[in-house]
């Protein structure tokens, strides 16, 4: 599972089901991670940072983070993964 933690400082922490093996994967540069979303096909985590104004993604491990949206004048309260299968 992954989950995301801001205090004292904000991150994304992955761990079994059970809460064991917890591992942080993302830490520098957030301020407020309310909400992520998970791609499992692809191994990666999208999250918004609320006070940043953006919207990011990176792999389960936390490499390859980058941002893909910055949200001037709009606030973020989800995010979710949806993939069409088939028409």
């Amino acid at each position: 599972m992954f989950f995301s933690d801001k205090n004292p400082n904000c991150r994304i922490t992955r761990a079994s089901l059970n809460g064991d093996n917890t591992t942080v994967i993302v830490y520098k540069g957030l301020i407020s991670v309310p909400t992520l979303s998970i791609d499992p096909d692809n191994k990666m985590i999208y999250f918004a940072d609320t006070v940043r104004d953006t919207i990011e993604v990176c792999d389960y491990d936390g490499s390859n983070r980058r941002v893909i949206r910055r949200t001037n004048l709009a606030t973020i309260n989800a995010i979710q993964y949806y993939e069409v299968q088939g028409y």
